[in-house]
C-alpha cells in the first residue's frame, strides 16, 4: 500500500468513527476525544506538508474545532461540531489524494442532455472518484455532448469555460504513467430531482458542500454573474422570489419518465401566494419559453425581471439541444446566460421551481438559505395522472 492510499484509509477511518462517535454522544455513552483524533491529523499533515500540500488556515480551524468539542450541550452543537471537522477533514482527504497518481476522467457521451444535467451527473460521478481515493478530471473532448462543439470552437475543454477542474488538475496534466480510470454515463449517487432531494435538507447541504468545493466558477463564469447583477438594478438587493419554470420541450415532448411539469396558471399562481405569504417585492424570472415570460409579465407586471436575452417559441416539438444545433444559437453565450441566471436564484429569498435539472443545479450551487418549493405530479408515462389508475 503507497504512503498515499495509508492516508486516504486512515481519514475514512477517522471519518467513520467519527460518525460512530455522534451516535455515542447522543446517547449519553462515552466517544473519542477530539484531541485523540488530532493526533492522528497532525501526523497527517506533516507528511502533506513534505509534499507540498498545506491545510488552509489549520491552526485556526483546530481551535475553533476544539471549541465547538469541548461546548456540546444540544444536537445542534454536536451537529456543528460534526459538520466543521467534516469538512475539515475533506480538505486533508483532498490534499491527500493530491500526492497520489490515480485519476478518474469524467466523461458523458449524450447529445441529449443541456448543461444542468452535465452538472449532476459530473458532480455525481466526481463523488464517485473521491470514494475511490483518485483525482477527478473532467472530459468534455473526447465524446460526443453539447459541450463538443464549443471545445472544437474554442480550441479547449468546454467545460472549463464555466468551472474549473476539480482539483486544479486538467486532461494534459495527466502523467504518462498514471493509473487512470474512466467513469461515463449517469452516476447511481447524484443530486436528483426526485421528492427526496428537496424535502430533506441534509441531502441537499451534502451535495451543496460538493458543489461548493468542487464546481467553483471560472472567470468567464464570474464575469457573466458580474454583468447580469448590475442587470438587475439593485432589484436582488431587496426582497426577491427567484422563479425556474421550464416549459418549450419538456411540456409539448412529455419525455418519458422525466417530472411532470406544473402549468403555467399553476406557477402564476403559486408565485402570486408567495409574493403575498413572504412579503416579497420582486419576480426573478428564469425561462426558456417566451410564452412563460409573457404571461408572468402580464400577470404581475414590472414586479417581473429576467437577465436572459435568448428565448424559445413555446410550442417546440424537439429537444432544446436540437433546436439549438439547427437555428446555430451560440451555445457558449447560451450556456453562460443561464449558469449565470441559476447562480442568480441562488441568491434570491424564495425559490420556486419545477422539477428539473436546472432547478437542482440551482440549489447546490445557491449559498443562501432559502424558503422552496416544487410540486410533484409523478413521471411522464409512469406515475402521472393518466397512469395512476
Amino acid at each position: 500500500m503507497s504512503v498515499t492510499e495509508e492516508m486516504l484509509l486512515t481519514i475514512r477511518q477517522i471519518q467513520e468513527s467519527l460518525k460512530s462517535d455522534m451516535t455515542d454522544i447522543m446517547q449519553g455513552e462515552n466517544a473519542n476525544s477530539f484531541e485523540a483524533y488530532w493526533e492522528i491529523l497532525k501526523q497527517l499533515q506533516q507528511i502533506l506538508q513534505k509534499s507540498g500540500h498545506v491545510i488552509r488556515n489549520a491552526e485556526k480551524r483546530e481551535q475553533r474545532i476544539a471549541m465547538l468539542y469541548h461546548q456540546i450541550q444540544s444536537e445542534d452543537d454536536l451537529y456543528a461540531y460534526y459538520e466543521a471537522f467534516r469538512l475539515y477533514l475533506d480538505d486533508v482527504y483532498e490534499k491527500a489524494l493530491l500526492t497520489g497518481n490515480r485519476y478518474a476522467i469524467i466523461r458523458r457521451e449524450d447529445t441529449v442532455p443541456g448543461i444542468g444535467s452535465h452538472i449532476i451527473t459530473n458532480i455525481g460521478q466526481i463523488e464517485a472518484a473521491w470514494q475511490a481515493g483518485m483525482i477527478p478530471v473532467i472530459d468534455t473532448v473526447s465524446v460526443d455532448n453539447c459541450f463538443r462543439n464549443m471545445s472544437m470552437e474554442y480550441n479547449t475543454n468546454a467545460w472549463e469555460l464555466f468551472f474549473e477542474q476539480p482539483l486544479g488538475v486538467g486532461i494534459m496534466d495527466i502523467p504518462n504513467d498514471a493509473e487512470v480510470m474512466v467513469l461515463d454515463g449517469i452516476p447511481v449517487d447524484k443530486p436528483y430531482y426526485d421528492m427526496d432531494f428537496f424535502t430533506n435538507p441534509y441531502i441537499l447541504d451534502r451535495w451543496r458542500r460538493r458543489a461548493n468545493q468542487y464546481l467553483r466558477p471560472s472567470d468567464q463564469l464570474k464575469d457573466a454573474l458580474d454583468i447580469a447583477v448590475a442587470e438587475t438594478n439593485q432589484r436582488m438587493a431587496e426582497k426577491v422570489l427567484g422563479v425556474l419554470c421550464r416549459g418549450t420541450d419538456y411540456v409539448s415532448l412529455r419525455p418519458y419518465n422525466h417530472p411532470v411539469q406544473p402549468s403555467v396558471s399553476e406557477m402564476l399562481q403559486k408565485a402570486g401566494e408567495m409574493l403575498r405569504c413572504y412579503k416579497l417585492e420582486h419576480i426573478y424570472l428564469v425561462t426558456e419559453d417566451e410564452g412563460i415570460r409573457r404571461a408572468f409579465e402580464e400577470c404581475f407586471g414590472d414586479r417581473v425581471f429576467t437577465t436572459q436575452k435568448q428565448y424559445y417559441a413555446s410550442v417546440q416539438k424537439k429537444l432544446l439541444t436540437e433546436i439549438n444545433q439547427e437555428t446555430k444559437i451560440d451555445c457558449y453565450y447560451k450556456n453562460m446566460e443561464y449558469l449565470a441566471a441559476l447562480l442568480l436564484l441562488g441568491k434570491c429569498d424564495c425559490f420556486l421551481g419545477s422539477r428539473t435539472s436546472g432547478t437542482v443545479a440551482a440549489l447546490i450551487m445557491g449559498q443562501k438559505e432559502q424558503i422552496f418549493e416544487t410540486w410533484n405530479y409523478g413521471r411522464y408515462h409512469v406515475d402521472d395522472r393518466w397512469q395512476i389508475w
